[in-house]
């Protein structure tokens, strides 16, 4: 196992945190009248299965995966079937203070385990969903979600050799596609680089170490970047992900499609790697978690935006995206992961935008044209001229 799995700590060396000694006892399984569900395989043909339709669906299991991450494990209130595509999210409806709020996260389940839908919720200080989620949600509580969604998923870049490069809660979109891959005995080489502060910070720690142990085609490097007094026991690799560690660990880099997810300043450093080693960057397939940002080249030209539905007009420059335009105006939409790839802020628009990567699209609608002719994310568009949106 050791030439798979690099940083392993000794297992009766390692501090087990308090909140994972500790259950609280509102976690413990349900009593249900038919507890090993057999219906599930008896009546499966009876099964529905879930589509992009809202649906609530109810906590099953909460599983502490580190002092600041949780799993929340769902299933449907009547059996479900869940068919989605590995690395996809969702986007999840709650009521809080009155209000219904949006959040997007990947889902780091896999469709190979169809009766259930796992959130792995890392909790964010001054986060308003997430320390909500840690707070009020215990077995038994129904959450509404809509999905799936997104275009990061191996389902559509099939390749024999993988390279999975995740940073914090980043993983977990690719332990969505590690867990598809090992369940279905895919053929595909999978070579994973994960980044954490610390040894306690590792989300999915258990797992991994077994899927090193026993996936003949898996091959797992872990690094820590927090100060290496802190763990005094580990023996792996420390310092951030950059062309040295990419080059010493995946030595045939050039023959693998790279998922590289995680906070954006991790995904653009990941990205700057490959290109100085020249890797083929149609090959490279992208998720940030965070916010979008601005173009470089933005200038301080003003534009007309209306927002037709509001009735209103308001002037924007070429800095600031749409979504936040609206925003700042008290103007409703429907947004979500502000990160491009949910698909909930989509609206119609008339006039010129430009993409967040500097990309100018023109949107302008003829007579009789196809409404999705016109659609664009407003979270990741920015004006290039005078606008219409439906909104």
């Amino acid at each position: 196992m050791d030439d798979l799995f690099e940083g392993r700590l000794p297992s009766e060396s390692a501090e087990v945190p308090e909140v994972l000694r500790k259950r609280p006892s509102s976690l413990s399984s349900p009593v249900r009248s038919c507890p090993l569900r057999r219906h599930l395989v008896e009546n499966r043909d009876s099964l529905k299965t879930w589509s992009e339709a809202p649906v609530q669906l109810e906590i099953v299991e909460i599983v502490d995966e580190t002092p600041d991450t949780r799993t929340f494990r769902l299933a449907g209130a009547e059996p479900l079937l869940f068919a989605y595509r590995p690395g996809q999210c969702v986007t999840v409806a709650l009521d809080i203070g009155g209000k219904t709020i949006h959040r997007t996260y990947s889902l780091s389940s896999s469709p190979s385990r169809p009766h259930l839908l796992d959130l792995t919720v890392k909790r964010v200080s001054g986060g308003l969903v997430s320390n909500w989620m840690w707070d009020y949600l215990s077995i038994g509580s129904s959450i509404t979600i809509t999905g799936p969604f997104g275009r990061f998923t191996c389902f559509d870049h099939p390749a024999q050799k993988l390279l999975l490069v995740g940073a914090g809660s980043g993983i977990t979109p690719l332990m969505s596609m590690c867990r598809w891959i090992a369940d279905t005995a895919a053929e595909v080489d999978v070579s994973m680089l994960l980044s954490f502060r610390t040894s306690g910070d590792i989300i999915f720690r258990k797992e991994i170490e077994l899927l090193a142990a026993r996936q003949r085609n898996f091959r797992i490097a872990i690094t820590l970047t927090g100060q290496s007094c802190s763990d005094p026991g580990w023996i792996g690799l420390t310092g951030r992900v950059d062309r040295v560690m990419i080059g010493q660990r995946v030595p045939d880099l050039a023959e693998r499609h790279v998922f590289p997810c995680g906070p954006n300043g991790f995904s653009d450093t990941v990205t700057g790697a490959l290109r100085e080693m020249r890797f083929e960057m149609t090959k490279l397939h992208k998720e940030n978690f965070g916010s979008i940002r601005s173009p470089r080249s933005a200038s301080c030209k003003q534009h007309r935006v209306t927002f037709v539905r509001s009735g209103r007009e308001v002037q924007a420059d070429e800095s600031m995206t749409l979504l936040d335009l609206a925003l700042a105006h008290g103007i409703p939409v429907d947004y979500s992961c502000r990160s491009g790839y949910c698909g909930e802020c989509q609206v119609t628009c008339v006039g010129a935008v430009a993409a967040i990567d500097g990309e100018v699209i023109k949107t302008a609608l003829q007579a009789g044209e196809a409404a999705t002719n016109g659609r664009v994310l407003i979270c990741c568009s920015v004006a290039r001229g005078d606008l219409e949106i439906d909104a």
